[in-house]
């Protein structure tokens, strides 16, 4: 009978156990990002600033919009394209079918702003740059 006992509450550990919560926390929702943004950028390679505008849409996890630079020598107006996952922002620049600018960014749980680093292929206009750069989302007014 003791034995019973004891294989009754051991499977009914075993089962608590089993049943408690999964080992992949979600992840919490991910931020907006739709709306105008204001960039400044400083290349490390160049040893120079620039600032951007943007406008991106957030549909779900993927991002798209457009950009306007203002310093770097070779390109203005870019398409934007990326994705989201928690606070985890991939964005890339693309001048027509050229990429110029990989970007790994943070942004905050309100969405209020970005800062993150990145960096340009060697092939492209702006020749291997790399740097840093921090975003705040423009006031709706």
């Amino acid at each position: 009978m003791a034995a019973i006992i004891r294989t009754v509450l051991l499977l009914g550990l075993i089962l608590s156990v089993g049943c408690g919560g999964s080992s992949n926390p979600q992840q919490p929702p991910a931020a907006s990002t739709t709306g105008s943004w204001s960039f400044v950028g400083v290349s490390l390679a160049f040893h120079t600033t620039f600032s951007a505008t943007a406008n991106m849409q957030q549909q779900g996890s993927d991002i798209s919009g457009t950009v306007i630079l203002s310093g770097p020598p070779c390109t203005q107006n870019l398409t934007l394209n990326g994705t989201i996952s928690g606070s985890m922002v991939r964005l890339q620049l693309r001048d027509g079918a050229e990429i110029v600018m990989n970007m790994t960014t943070t942004v905050t749980p309100d969405g209020s702003s970005i800062s993150g680093t990145y960096n340009t292929p060697t092939a492209s206009c702006m020749n291997g740059d790399v740097g840093n750069f921090t975003g705040r989302r423009d006031q709706v007014r």
